[in-house]
């Protein structure tokens, strides 16, 4: 359990979904207190994303659909305008990035690690916009 920050200052536990699974040796009792600590606001409780896609009644497919759109396509989806569904991703071809060789041996291991993360970060970007431009 961890504790939280109220605006108070004053911390209570938190209590999260994931680590339920691993209360199985609290007795009956320590599981109805644990409860009605959070029913009474005592402690916070996060469920996991697996918990609340099921107590509201979508597949988790869906919600981590919903959690790659931006907030415009949220609230278009929001307001019924078109649901999770209409926002499949398209795919679209690209030329791959004209990519120069490097002697490996001839760069030290960070320097190639810096290299790399700059180029696919580049690519990822560049990528993203083309689907922009593509899906507006």
């Amino acid at each position: 359990m961890q504790n939280t920050v109220n605006g108070n200052g004053a911390a209570r536990p938190l209590v999260r979904g994931a680590s339920l699974v691993h209360r199985t040796k609290l007795s009956q009792g320590q599981r109805a207190v644990l409860v009605a600590d959070i029913d009474d606001g005592v402690a916070k409780y996060q469920p996991t994303q697996s918990e609340l896609a099921k107590a509201i009644g979508v597949s988790l497919g869906m919600v981590q659909r919903a959690k790659r759109l931006s907030p415009l396509a949220r609230q278009r989806v929001m307001s019924g305008e078109v649901t999770v569904g209409h926002y499949t991703p398209k795919v679209i071809k690209l030329d791959p990035p004209a990519v120069k060789i490097l002697d490996a041996t001839a760069i030290e291991d960070e320097m190639l690690r810096a290299v790399c993360r700059k180029r696919v970060t580049d690519y990822v970007l560049s990528i993203a916009a083309e689907v922009e431009k593509a899906t507006q």
